[in-house]
């Protein structure tokens, strides 16, 4: 008899268990489909009435259903396995064109129109459209635009109106924030320190942001997810920065955890770096916010934080896209007012400005609904009320505060937030922005950046020149969802050097970089002899038009504060009220660089 080998030990088991497969189950008795109604009450009934289809895209394995049943189909609907939307237990049939009404077709096309938008005021435009065709007010109720306490968010109503009309990509966006927003840390927002829910009301929280930055935004969404109210003051009548930012890892898989990926495919596509051009990340942190709910004015400068009430008691208009485009219904109506006409409309968008704002110059940009006039001239005074701020009476502070001006922004100094300096070194930063036609050539040049102590023999040769630079950067942006496509250089440069070569006038002046002691000729040359050196391809490419620039980074803002509580009547509201005021982004921290 052999001795059996450590082999055929570990064989042997594998070969019983195929030699003695385990007895057959006896067959479950076939019993009829269960429709599964997950869609709207349109759809539902729709798949009740139609006979289970027999294509094999309708019976892919793909499609989500609870265990022990079976969902019969509309004849055309075929599911399409969106993985959020399976987790959350909601993977609606799509439906065709043909099985679409009206409405939802405006819906849909609506929706695509928001993502493809590049311009803010398009996006904006897209959303109240997407509003008006669902029936949904501005603030998030479907079919009626009286506000209740327990008005649901705006989130999970795009989520059952628009699942089953969108194709894939949309589908997973929703399905990808629907995931985020149902995570424990949002669901237990509403919860005091011991665990309890909190009042309705007092759960309803209120915040103001003021900044459209990047960091407002996300700042924005995150309170959105927390279910605050949020509504943003951006003092720009645009986004339009070129600068390019460059990530951090984790920077870069929270913006893909929002779903950033669905609404623009092409950002972090860089081989080499993961940046994105400054105004492509607004655009695409816009649409996000809007589809959580979150009011964005723009052109809404405020001056002084006593004057915001002023801002919040304003009722809101959603501007026509600058391109002419086919009309839409913009006016949100219900069922007993669908036969009325919108109001008419102003080419440049209907600009809202009570008589706070007329005294100080400002105007308002807004999404949201529009307000419907009546026969007389007068405006609808229930939706006036409607859309007049929750928590408290009209001009009432909101509940949080967050300041998201940038580091130089003196605007919450008499709140108690004051910013702190610190020195450096003297350092001087030159950007620049050439034009990128996008051709063969200049996708294939290689992005990089170099630093002196790596790089001695190129940097030694341009000091011999005239041209002393530490360091240089160079990024290449795709121009989507922006003005246009840019190489981009950002390069530390001596002073001394500056003004030896003609570049800077003077040193004496209290601030040698500003506009009057520039001379824009001479840096220009100074700028294209250090990009000859590291990207000889584009030494000659035209300049992007008024995109150099020189500043003076020795000194970084950081705030005294990072939070503080404010009476309300410091505020212009009620004494007995506290505001919370806080700080984000460079206005909380600027970077060194």
């Amino acid at each position: 008899m052999t001795r059996p080998t450590a082999a055929s030990l570990l064989i042997s088991p594998f070969k019983l268990f195929l030699r003695s497969p385990p007895p057959a189950k006896p067959a479950k008795p076939a019993t009829p489909p269960v429709v599964v109604p997950r869609a709207p009450l349109a759809l539902a009934a729709a798949a009740a009435a139609a006979p289970a289809s027999t294509s094999p895209r309708a019976s892919s394995p793909r499609a989500w259903t609870p265990r022990g049943t079976a969902v019969a189909l509309p004849v055309g609907a075929q599911r399409l396995g969106v993985p959020g939307a399976q987790r959350l237990g909601f993977d609606p049939a799509r439906l065709t064109a043909a099985e679409m009404t009206e409405e939802q077709r405006a819906a849909a096309a609506a929706f695509g129109e928001l993502l493809a938008a590049k311009e803010a005021a398009d996006v904006l435009h897209a959303h109240a459209a997407l509003l008006t065709a669902l029936h949904i007010d501005v603030l998030g109720r479907r079919g009626s635009s009286v506000l209740t306490a327990d008005t649901p968010s705006l989130l999970p109503l795009l989520t059952e109106a628009l699942m089953p009309l969108l194709p894939h990509r949309s589908r997973q966006l929703l399905a990808q924030l629907s995931s985020r927003a149902a995570r424990a840390q949002y669901s237990a927002a509403d919860m005091d320190a011991r665990g309890q829910r909190l009042p309705r009301e007092a759960a309803r929280r209120r915040a103001v942001i003021i900044g459209g930055g990047p960091i407002g935004l996300r700042c924005a969404i995150e309170l959105a997810f927390l279910g605050l109210r949020v509504e943003v003051l951006e003092s720009r009548e645009r986004f339009g920065r070129l600068q390019v930012l460059h990530l951090w890892e984790w920077v870069e898989l929270d913006l893909i955890d929002l779903g950033i990926k669905f609404i623009d495919p092409s950002i972090f596509s860089g081989a080499d770096f993961r940046h994105v051009q400054t105004s492509q990340l607004q655009h695409s942190l816009l649409k996000v916010a809007v589809l959580l709910g979150v009011t964005v004015r723009f052109n809404c400068k405020v001056a002084d934080p006593r004057s915001l009430q002023s801002y919040l008691s304003a009722s809101f208009f959603t501007p026509r896209p600058p391109s002419p485009r086919k009309p839409v219904a913009m006016a949100l109506h219900t069922k007993s007012d669908s036969s009325s006409a919108p109001a008419p409309r102003s080419p440049l968008g209907m600009l809202h400005s009570d008589a706070s704002n007329s005294r100080t110059g400002a105007r308002s940009v807004t999404s949201g609904a529009t307000s419907k006039k009546r026969s007389g001239g007068g405006v609808d005074e229930r939706r006036a009320r409607a859309m007049a701020p929750k928590g408290g009476a009209p001009g009432e502070p909101p509940d949080v505060l967050v300041d998201a001006t940038g580091a130089r922004c003196e605007l919450f100094e008499k709140l108690g937030l004051t910013q702190l300096s610190t020195r450096f070194a003297r350092a001087t930063c030159i950007v620049v922005h050439l034009q990128n036609h996008k051709t063969v050539e200049e996708m294939r040049l290689p992005e990089s950046t170099w630093s002196q102590q790596y790089h001695q023999q190129t940097f030694a040769q341009l000091a011999r020149n005239g041209c002393v630079l530490q360091n240089i950067v160079y990024y290449r942006s795709s121009g989507n969802f922006a003005d246009c496509a840019t190489h981009y250089f950002v390069m530390t440069s001596d002073l001394e050097a500056l003004m030896v070569a003609g570049a800077v006038r003077s040193l004496s002046v209290p601030e040698p970089t500003s506009r009057e002691n520039v001379d824009r000729s001479k840096l220009e040359a100074y700028a294209r002899q250090a990009i000859s050196a590291f990207v000889p391809a584009l030494a000659q490419q035209p300049l992007v038009p008024d995109q150099l620039q020189i500043f003076d980074f020795s000194e970084r803002k950081s705030s005294n504060r990072a939070a503080i509580l404010v009476p309300g009547a410091t505020l212009g509201g009620s004494p007995a009220s506290r505001v919370l005021v806080t700080r984000v982004g460079d206005a909380l921290q600027e970077p060194f660089w």
